[in-house]
């Protein structure tokens, strides 16, 4: 049997996606960013910044964003050519000016996050996972696929936050010209700062953990889509953009 790194880097090296039967999960959550950290280096991957989230259990999680995955707004994106399709998501990304290194005895308040951001910005994420699932996929595999990243489309940004409430945004996006959502942003958390003062004070990401300059990405803010067909996805925060990605074929 082959090994779970072993099936992620071939993952990520081609459309191929995996029955979670072919590798066993990993033992705990150490040993799920133990594997991220094994495929990054397998790939040569450059880290461009997390994912973060919380589980439903409640569990702090994150997964890297890899450089070579992601890209501008107006970029283009090919669909994968076999497996699953792409599941998308309009997010609020905050660039760092710090290293939100650990802080054992001195706990990340959202207050401390919200000081330390140098830019608010609108992004587009990709998601698909490297396995063939039948609904949710398990915690531990989710984690050490990198929370199912498959590429994140960077938008417009502004500087600092002044008075915008990351909590209340509005959000809109289209497909094709057609508006197929407008209303206020939903957040799973109900506030964007959450995961990442959850992953902050875990201390336990692996490959060097959220750096100044990367961008941090904090989980959809609309019901998220599959994407069948190709199209071009236009989507904007109130208060800080718009981003664009064209899916082609």
């Amino acid at each position: 049997m082959t090994t779970l790194v072993e099936n992620l880097v071939a993952g990520h090296r081609s459309p191929q996606q995996f029955p979670l039967a072919a590798a066993p999960a990993p033992a705990d959550l150490a040993a799920a960013y133990a594997t991220q950290e094994a495929v990054a280096h397998a790939l040569h991957a450059d880290i461009a910044g997390w994912k973060v989230g919380i589980s439903g259990e409640g569990v702090p999680m994150a997964g890297p964003l890899y450089a070579q995955l992601t890209r501008t707004s107006g970029s283009t994106w090919r669909m994968p050519t076999a497996g699953s399709p792409w599941v998308v998501e309009v997010e609020i990304a905050f660039r760092m000016r710090h290293d939100l290194a650990p802080r054992p005895g001195q706990p990340y308040t959202r207050d401390d996050i919200a000081s330390l951001v140098e830019e608010a910005i609108v992004g587009v994420e990709l998601v698909r996972g490297r396995y063939v699932v039948d609904g949710p996929t398990p915690l531990l595999y989710l984690v050490a696929d990198n929370a199912a990243n498959a590429g994140y489309i960077v938008g417009a940004a502004r500087k600092g936050l002044g008075t915008l409430d990351v909590r209340k945004l509005a959000v809109r996006y289209t497909l094709d010209g057609d508006t197929a959502f407008a209303g206020a942003a939903v957040h799973p958390q109900g506030d964007p700062f959450a995961p990442i003062v959850a992953c902050a004070n875990a201390g336990n990401l692996p490959l060097g953990g959220i750096r100044a300059g990367q961008v941090v990405t904090t989980g959809t803010l609309i019901k998220p889509f599959p994407v069948t067909a190709p199209t071009v996805i236009a989507a904007e925060l109130e208060g800080i953009g718009s981003v664009t990605v064209r899916v082609a074929g």
